[in-house]
Order: structure tokens, then C-alpha cells, then sequence
């Protein structure tokens, strides 16, 4: 009966956004998590009933486009490894990939939190085509001040969509971006439910294995922390780490 009611997304949506804001935030936490469970429902490696992977490589044409963690069906950002270096890897992300995006004032806590309403509530029909858009992943969570006291949460838009038709969000704290190409250094997939205190440490030893790989940092220097499960999974969590690259790391001759 439960996973019944889990299956009607828009009706745990509405009830998410129904909540009045005297309800605890333990609660509404609680009613949004219940949401995005619907939205993963149909994924089995995204409840996590299968043991710990590593990252999925390509090794040919076919596999470029996916990089990454293996999600199973949930779409994630088109993506190519360029290089390897002790300690991670290089991906080249195009130009045209689309983000609904939120920024948040306060903790990482306020930003995980407030930030997946939002965007969970955009996909769930609060945009000007009243449209639901499936889940994806990763959920980015960038901070964009050295104090940590603002914070950038986005979920990656469906390659179905353009910059013509995707859906726009209706409420005005919310915004669809469309970054330029970048390269990426990344540190993982790694398990767990980290913090913020986890993903600096992680963010850390990524920094000291791209400074002794000779990468060049990004001018933007944008720091991302990317997390692909649902929260109810257990076994096989992935979470990532990027930092923005100038470009590939350059092989010794």
C-alpha cells in the first residue's frame, strides 16, 4: 500500500507542498524525501538493493556519452572522460546541458534541505507547463562563498529538453541555467551520507592530487558536490566531487 502511495507523484507533491511552514522542519524533510522516493520508486540500483560499484568508465564511442557512476535508468549530465590522474579523473562537459537551479542562504544543512524542496517541487508540475519531469541526478550542491554561507542547488533537466521548450519554473526563486562547456576534476564515487565537513575533506585531497597531477584550476574555480542517490539507499550510494579545470591533465613524456 505504501509504495501504491508512493507512486502517485503528484499527489505526494502537492501534499509536500500543501504543508503549512508552522510544521516542523524534521516533517517536511521527512514528507519531501517521501516525494523523491516516488520519483526513484522505479530504479532499483537508486533504492540501493545491489552492492557497491565503481565508476563506469568508456572505453569506446558507445559508452562516451555516460561517465560516472552507474545510476541504472536515471539520466545523468552527458559526459567524457578526457585523462586520469593519481586520485581522479578529467571529464569534458558540453555546452547545452540544462539545470534548474536554486540558491540558498544559511548552512549546508538549510541548503540540502531547502534547495531539494525547491527543485523537487519544480519537477513536480511548479513550472508554467505544469509539467512533471522525471528525477535525475547528480543533485548538485555548489557552495559560491569561501564562508560556506551561500549555496548553489541544482538537479540536472532531461536531455529531452532545449532551451526552447524546457519548462520554467514558476517560482521566482528558482531559475534554468545553461553553463558553458567546462572540464571537471573529480574525486570518487564514494558511499555513505556525508556532510559538509566530509565533502571538505574530500574537496582537500582532490585540490592536492590535481596540484601534483599540474592541472590548472578553472579561472571560476567552481566546486561541486554532486550526489546521485536517494536518500533511502543504503548500499551502493554514490557521491562525487568536482572542482572546475582548465583542461585535461597533460600526460609526461
Amino acid at each position: 500500500a505504501l509504495l501504491n502511495l508512493l507512486a502517485h507523484r503528484k499527489a505526494t507533491a502537492q501534499l509536500v507542498t500543501s504543508l503549512p511552514r508552522r510544521v516542523t522542519m524534521p516533517l517536511r524533510r521527512t514528507a519531501v524525501f517521501l516525494a523523491a522516493a516516488a520519483c526513484v520508486a522505479a530504479s532499483p540500483s537508486a533504492l540501493g538493493v545491489r552492492l557497491p560499484t565503481t565508476p563506469r568508465i568508456p572505453h569506446d564511442a558507445a559508452q562516451a556519452a555516460k561517465c560516472g557512476p552507474d545510476t541504472g535508468s536515471l539520466e545523468t549530465p552527458a559526459c567524457e572522460v578526457v585523462s586520469t590522474f593519481d586520485g581522479g579523473e578529467v571529464r569534458s562537459y558540453g555546452a547545452g546541458l540544462l539545470w534548474a537551479t536554486t540558491r540558498v542562504e544559511g548552512s549546508y544543512s538549510d541548503a540540502s534541505y531547502q534547495g531539494f524542496e525547491r527543485c523537487f517541487a519544480y519537477i513536480s508540475g511548479t513550472n508554467d507547463q505544469n509539467a512533471t519531469i522525471e528525477m535525475t541526478g547528480p543533485v548538485r550542491i555548489q557552495p559560491l562563498d569561501e564562508t560556506s554561507s551561500t549555496w548553489k542547488v541544482s538537479f540536472f533537466v532531461p536531455s529531452k529538453f532545449t532551451a526552447g521548450t524546457v519548462p520554467q519554473p514558476t517560482d521566482p526563486t528558482m531559475a534554468i541555467e545553461a553553463p558553458a562547456s567546462s572540464y571537471k576534476a573529480v574525486y570518487g564515487p564514494f558511499g555513505g551520507f556525508p556532510g559538509q565537513s566530509d565533502y571538505e575533506a574530500d574537496l582537500k585531497k582532490l585540490q592536492a592530487s590535481v596540484a601534483a597531477a599540474g592541472i590548472k584550476l578553472a579561472n571560476d574555480k567552481d566546486i561541486t558536490y554532486a550526489g546521485y542517490s536517494s536518500p533511502f539507499t543504503i548500499l551502493g550510494r554514490h557521491q562525487e566531487v568536482w572542482l572546475d579545470v582548465a583542461g585535461p591533465a597533460v600526460e609526461s613524456a
